[in-house]
């Protein structure tokens, strides 16, 4: 009987404090108008963003920002948002917390210079 009761009056707490925990809207932690990607909804892109805009990202300091810019240069670009995994520090718990707040565009393409056969004769 004692387990009987203590279902229904568990049951009871549920329904009558559940129902104003679902009513209530969520607080947002930070500062209103702070202009995080977050806040307004903006998306990131890791192609274009630059250091200060890739720190507004959680868990992005500085160091992060330019080991992200750093990657960026060093691979023309990402072409996709898994390659954040790369960084040091950014981890699948971090990329699951990032991927709604980045984007990516077409990556720059890289230049590439051909030389032709008369600009082969002239170097040698």
């Amino acid at each position: 009987m004692n387990a009987a009761f203590f279902l229904l009056a568990s049951a009871l707490s549920l329904v009558m404090c559940g129902g104003l925990a679902l009513a209530e809207t969520p607080v947002l932690q930070g500062v209103e108008g702070a202009g995080s990607p977050a806040d307004t909804g903006a998306l990131v892109d890791l192609n274009t963003a630059g250091a200060a805009e890739l720190e507004s990202l959680p868990g992005i300091g500085h160091s992060r920002a330019l080991a992200i810019l750093a990657f960026r240069e060093a691979h023309g670009g990402f072409h996709s948002i898994s390659q954040l995994l790369h960084i040091k520090g950014i981890g699948r718990a971090m990329l699951r917390k990032l991927r709604p707040l980045v984007t990516v565009s077409a990556a720059p393409q890289k230049r590439q210079t051909h030389v032709g056969s008369t600009e082969l004769h002239r170097v040698r």
